[in-house]
């Protein structure tokens, strides 16, 4: 597989899709003509005739799958690829939100696989996702804060907020750490808090770690996500096109998660 064969599609208020190389921003926002036809998408969104514009999905839920793919499917095409494979980083929610990202997904006209944002962000890390001992990662960035316990080559829980604050940030790890069973959630304080995005650097780190009594690991930025995504792809892209099929064997941790 050539990396430039894949998109990865980050929702969110505004949705950035990367191919590798070039990163393409847009306003979440498209334009219905009266008979609920789309007429404009993302910064041509919102016209002069003072039609309010349609907000298809957020970071979080999707909340007209029709217009979503549409949305996505366009951006995607902007990338002028000869065979495009989208890559949909969502969070880990629930079974009834990952079931619209699938409809979603499926509405597309090129093949497009869910990527789990807390697994995109391990593997970017560096992390043993397929490890059996937990690991805490979180993300930061402009829209939502995504915090999950990684072990197994799976999401074992997550939460998603929007507070940035080192407080706000806090509260949500301790509701994750509480929720997990106490050998886990021993796995994860010994190893401390894997982060990353947009959080202002060293004394917000330190804040955090005062208020949590945890080592924190600063990552990277968002360019961290995007190849953790490109990575997890690069395992999983013979199963999405059919190339390769899971035997008896051991499945990668990756797809399972996918499952």
């Amino acid at each position: 597989m050539s990396r430039r064969d894949v998109v990865v599609v980050v929702p969110g208020q505004e949705t950035t899709c990367f191919d590798g190389v070039r990163e393409l921003t847009e306003p979440t926002a498209v334009d219905l003509d009266r008979r609920g036809r789309i007429r404009n998408l993302g910064s041509r969104a919102g016209g002069p005739d003072g039609r309010e514009a349609v907000v298809p999905f957020s970071a979080t839920d999707v909340f007209h799958i029709d217009v979503a793919a549409a949305y996505i499917q366009s951006l995607v095409g902007g990338f002028h690829l000869r065979h495009p494979v989208a890559a949909i980083l969502t969070p880990a929610g629930s079974h009834h939100k990952d079931e619209r990202w699938q409809s979603v997904a499926a509405r597309l006209r090129i093949p497009a696989v869910l990527v789990s944002r807390p697994m995109a962000a391990a593997v970017g890390l560096g992390l043993e996702v397929d490890s059996a001992g937990g690991m805490l990662v979180v993300e930061v960035s402009s829209s939502i804060t995504i915090v999950a316990v990684v072990a197994d080559g799976t999401v074992v829980a997550s939460v998603t907020g929007r507070g940035r604050e080192p407080a706000d940030v806090a509260a949500l790890i301790r509701s994750v750490l509480v929720g997990i069973d106490p050998d886990l959630e021993w796995d994860v304080r010994r190893a401390g808090v894997h982060l990353l995005g947009d959080f202002p650097g060293g004394s917000w780190v330190a804040q955090l770690g005062e208020r949590l009594d945890l080592d924190i690991h600063p990552g990277g930025g968002r360019r961290t996500l995007y190849e953790g995504a490109l990575a997890t792809m690069d395992e999983i892209y013979p199963y999405v096109v059919g190339t390769r099929r899971p035997g008896p064997q051991r499945r990668p941790g990756l797809l399972r998660m996918l499952k």
